[in-house]
């Protein structure tokens, strides 16, 4: 009888527990569908509300981690981003699949959140994470060329678009061509503007040493 009774409580528990993952699942569903705006209807608030439902089902549900840190990162909530980000990043680990390019995606979040935040050594290093866990991620090498050229570090910056095109090909690469083809020209403009500098100083000395002789030698003629 205690048996029976012990193994009725497991089966109980079992299926509560069940039913409490199907219900996380269902709720971020329904929140995809807001999100996305898939059956018409596009609402952000009711996106985040069912998103939140979720989690508190399922505290480490990856997605509906993910995207209520997109949502906040677009709000320019980048406290709460961050912090589902990371969250993310943790849960991503644990994924029976494609856990690499879900951790790639969550760094990839928490880099942007971080130059948001003005912290651009700890976003840099965040697309660089997700670029080594996944590197066919075209949107981790596209933030932190970015972030490179927005430091002005445009050597680095062609170093990793050559490394970009390599790994993770994309046509949205071509805005980045452009800024640094005008950056490459505004180096050469600024080399020949120094080159010029320092030839028109030259003529300057060149002259001043002659006014020098000249005064030289009419103080000797007039002696």
């Amino acid at each position: 009888m205690k048996f029976a009774t012990l193994y009725m409580i497991v089966i109980l528990i079992a299926g509560a527990l069940e039913l409490n993952a199907q219900s996380a699942e269902s709720y971020f569903e329904k929140g995809r569908i807001y999100h996305t705006g898939e059956e018409g209807v596009q609402d952000i608030e009711k996106a985040l509300s069912y998103y939140k439902a979720a989690l508190k089902r399922n505290g480490v549900l990856y997605p509906a981690l993910y995207n209520s840190g997109l949502i906040y990162h677009q709000q320019q909530d980048y406290a709460r981003a961050q912090t589902l980000f990371i969250k993310a990043a943790k849960a991503a680990t644990d994924s029976p699949k494609d856990a690499k390019r879900y951790g790639a995606m969550a760094r990839n979040g928490l880099g942007s959140t971080y130059q948001k935040l003005g912290k651009k050594s700890q976003a840099e290093k965040q697309f660089g994470i997700a670029k080594r866990l996944f590197p066919s991620f075209v949107e981790a090498h596209y933030n932190h060329i970015n972030l490179l050229l927005l430091q002005d570090r445009g050597k680095e910056a062609r170093k990793a678009l050559l490394l970009a095109e390599k790994l993770a090909p994309s046509e949205r690469y071509g805005k980045i061509k452009g800024r640094l083809k005008v950056e490459e020209k505004r180096e050469e403009s600024g080399w020949a503007n120094s080159v010029l500098g320092i030839a028109a100083f030259i003529v300057l000395l060149l002259l001043y040493s002659l006014f020098l002789r000249r005064q030289s030698a009419k103080r000797v003629g007039k002696r």
